[in-house]
């Protein structure tokens, strides 16, 4: 329970360093957004699992799409896109901007080429990983979620693909919490 809430308050500090920047980096970057049959864009890409060999080097991701709507009282929840999910590889060259680590209150994004110890730094800060492959909530049955240890929550970001459909550039993008 400590790990979620202590996860909670740094995502809630995310969103107001990511709002003020998400403006110029739209302008920098091509990134992808997933539309729907209604032409609804969803524009976060959420990352549910890193798909590594043995040696943990990450050769592809799996997640899918997501947008920010708002409900009755007006606070931003997530809605996903049905029929989203996908799974994407790195780019021989990939690099990305995430948060340094999620524990600390100034949210610094480092560049990032190896996702296996980002999420190691950024989430267990070091200090907790004995080895274990990585868990996402979204591995766990839904009954177990409170009571089950998990590493992650989904990883929201923002992707930009190559011509050849693979991740080249990835940064850490705003979450919506109700």
């Amino acid at each position: 329970m400590k790990k979620i809430l202590m996860v909670l308050m740094a995502l809630i500090l995310v969103t107001v360093s990511a709002l003020a920047i998400a403006e110029g980096k739209e302008k920098e970057h091509n990134f992808v957004t997933f539309e729907d049959a209604k032409g609804t864009a969803y524009d976060m890409f959420f990352v549910t699992k890193l798909n590594y060999g043995e040696d943990h080097k990450v050769t592809s991701v799996t997640g899918h799409f997501e947008r920010a709507t708002q409900d009755k009282e007006g606070m931003d929840v997530p809605e996903t896109a049905a029929d989203s999910e996908k799974t994407y590889p790195l780019a021989p060259d990939f690099k990305a901007e995430m948060i340094g680590n999620t524990l600390d209150y100034d949210m610094k994004t480092v560049e990032v080429t190896d996702l296996y110890q980002w999420y190691i730094a950024a989430y267990l800060a070091d200090t907790e990983y004995d080895g274990h492959e990585l868990v996402f909530s979204c591995d766990l049955p839904q009954e177990s979620l409170d009571t089950a240890t998990y590493d992650f929550w989904f990883v929201p970001t923002k992707i930009e693909l190559n011509e050849k459909d693979e991740i080249q550039y990835m940064e850490w993008a705003y979450t919506p919490w109700n």
